[in-house]
């Protein structure tokens, strides 16, 4: 009796939600048309920030087509290498670069906006955000060192590792910026040897060990310089 009671329940029922998600699908493929076409005029007219919201809202939609899908990865693409040039001017937010890097998109396009989102990190004072941020390109797309954008990473690097060397900046004598300067130096020399600063960084972090009397592993650093 139960049995029955259940199969009359499914038979009633499983028309309308089929008639549901049917209508809920259609919904998604006009939503998802309408907001393509918005997009692509937006970024016709320069609009790239609103068209960047506009097609993640339509990534965002069920039930697209695999025309649509292709559309917005292309659109997302074109969209982002602009973007990019927007906001890779002097006193641009980092947070909104990141938000690019965050977008599952190509490789390519992805490292160089994370790469970006670091150079504007360090150009405003903060180093340890921008080392961070490399950490998180490498991780990402490994191995660390060898993407097309490892040059720009490399100066970044540098020039926090040293930025902090010459700090003496710490809590109660821990957590001191010269013990994250020894980081960020040991990070760039192991992962970006080819950078044509390394042996600058390797003798900064020669007296940066001899100064916390650490000698064997500055007479380390000045072997590998």
């Amino acid at each position: 009796m139960i049995a029955r009671a259940l199969l009359l329940f499914f038979l009633l029922v499983a028309p309308g939600c089929a008639l549901l998600h049917s209508s809920s699908s259609a919904e998604d493929t006009a939503a998802a048309d309408k907001l393509l076409t918005r997009a692509e005029s937006d970024l016709a007219a320069g609009k790239n920030e609103q068209a960047l919201s506009e097609l993640r809202d339509a990534r965002d939609l069920s039930s697209l087509s695999s025309d649509q899908k292709n559309r917005i990865d292309l659109l997302l693409e074109r969209c982002a290498e602009a973007r990019i040039g927007e906001l890779s001017k002097a006193g641009s937010d980092p947070d909104e670069m990141e938000e690019l890097f965050d977008l599952n998109l190509p490789r390519q396009i992805a490292i160089t906006a994370g790469v970006r989102t670091a150079k504007l990190m360090l150009d405003q004072g903060e180093p340890i955000d921008a080392y961070s941020m490399i950490k998180k390109v490498d991780t990402r797309y490994p191995p660390a060192g060898t993407h097309h954008e490892r040059v720009l990473a490399g100066d970044i690097l540098f020039e926090a590792g040293m930025k902090l060397a010459e700090s003496h900046f710490s809590i109660l004598g821990l957590f001191s910026d010269q013990d994250d300067a020894k980081a960020i130096l040991e990070y760039l020399v192991q992962n970006y040897p080819k950078e044509q600063r390394c042996d600058q960084a390797y003798r900064r972090l020669a007296k940066l060990y001899e100064g916390d009397r650490l000698w064997s592993t500055s007479i380390e650093r000045y072997q590998d310089l």
